[in-house]
């Protein structure tokens, strides 16, 4: 069934936003196929419904919650995918006029659905792992930058193009936060910044051409021939099969969890965890996730190069590079010794010229020399000279005899 052919599908789908516009589309296919009705019959049976009496009211949400228990024990779905669909389904009968009166179904927490403490050493682990260069960036971007998926997703090659060229970092990224329609600024730092450059050289040494709105991170294999834009599908299949093979979760145990614990949310809440833990405004954390914040918070939010140095300064802890860990403390040892050189040269610089004025005293002591072997009766002179200033100590009056002396010389 071609759910896309009916008007109400379409009014619906106009509603929902980001990336659950597919997962939704197969919400209701599964629950329309399941129980032999098209969106129409649906519709029409809810408004048949809404004109019984209270008592008799219930169709639509009582085989509602008969598709949740077929997809949990007949289908054995898992329950995070049940609950979407549940979603999804509810979704559709509310904006074509019908909202049904029906809690979705919480899932019962599962001791495997533990959640992964993320530090810069796992993703670390993730990015090593990542089978692509394109992963690599994603994964950074996801961890540095915050990203929800479908945000991630929408990114075009004009949202980075001109810091990017600039060598700025921490690089920052305007976007648009589709899900929650708000638009904002964040960052990522450099280890993000070398592996997207790393990414968008090997895709320009294929021959493609980046313009300012070719998707930033585009689909692998056949389909990157066309420039076809990645999907939040394929990089949770991707985060999942990394994980895997960076050992931080055995396929088997990935197997019977409803989530994978190294998914890109994961990476977003350490991002926002990071950010609070090292002094950021929890409402400034909150507006560089897309967050829609209160009408006066806006007013909170520092200028974008002020949030740039506040990002800087606490970039070493969202790093898995080492060398920018300690970029703060290199810093520092470089500007101290840059001051002991500074004073190594200026005293450099004092002894030669001391040793240049020794040097002529030297010059000028061996040209005299030469005059006295020359000249006995000048030695004599000399004696005399040394005598009478051993004797001026004593009385200044013998100045006069000096001067007489040294006019003989001359």
């Amino acid at each position: 069934m071609d759910i896309d052919e009916f008007e109400e599908v379409q009014r619906w789908l106009n509603n929902v936003r980001g990336g659950t516009v597919s997962a939704y589309k197969s919400g209701l296919k599964l629950f329309c196929e399941w129980c032999g009705m098209t969106p129409v019959q649906l519709l029409d049976e809810a408004e048949e419904d809404r004109k019984k009496s209270r008592r008799e009211r219930g169709q639509p949400e009582a085989r509602l919650m008969k598709f949740y228990n077929y997809l949990i024990n007949e289908k054995k779905v898992a329950k995070k995918t049940a609950t979407m669909y549940f979603t999804s389904v509810r979704s559709f009968y509310k904006w074509n006029g019908f909202p049904l009166n029906v809690k979705t179904p919480k899932a019962t927490p599962k001791k495997e659905n533990r959640k992964a403490v993320i530090t810069p050493e796992i993703v670390k682990k993730l990015v090593d792992h990542a089978p692509t260069l394109r992963d690599r960036a994603i994964i950074l971007f996801l961890f540095q930058g915050g990203f929800d998926v479908s945000t991630l997703c929408s990114l075009n090659y004009g949202d980075v193009k001109d810091e990017l060229e600039a060598g700025k970092i921490p690089m920052m990224i305007h976007v648009v936060r589709g899900k929650e329609e708000v638009e904002y600024f964040t960052f990522v730092g450099r280890d993000a910044v070398e592996a997207l450059k790393a990414y968008l050289n090997d895709r320009k040494s294929k021959g493609e051409e980046l313009k300012y709105d070719t998707p930033l991170f585009i689909k692998d294999k056949a389909k990157r021939r066309k420039g076809e834009r990645i999907n939040p599908y394929h990089i949770q299949n991707m985060m999942r099969e990394t994980a895997i093979k960076a050992g931080l979760i055995m396929r088997e145990e990935m197997g019977k969890v409803d989530f994978n614990p190294y998914r890109p949310h994961a990476l977003r809440a350490a991002f926002s965890s990071i950010l609070r833990l090292n002094g950021f405004d929890p409402v400034l954390v909150d507006f560089m996730m897309g967050h829609s914040i209160p009408y006066n918070g806006a007013y909170l939010i520092p200028p974008p190069e002020k949030v740039r140095q506040l990002y800087a300064d606490v970039e070493a802890q969202l790093s898995i590079s080492t060398s920018v860990k300690d970029v703060s403390e290199i810093e520092e040892k470089l500007n101290t010794y840059k001051e002991i050189l500074e004073d190594v040269q200026a005293e450099n610089k004092k002894l030669r010229e001391q040793f240049n004025a020794l040097w002529e005293e030297v010059r000028m002591m061996n040209e005299l020399f030469a005059e006295i072997v020359k000249n006995p009766e000048m030695l004599n002179t000399l004696k005399e000279m040394y005598e009478i200033v051993k004797e001026m100590e004593r009385n200044p009056m013998l100045r006069m005899k000096l001067m007489e002396l040294k006019e003989r010389l001359e």
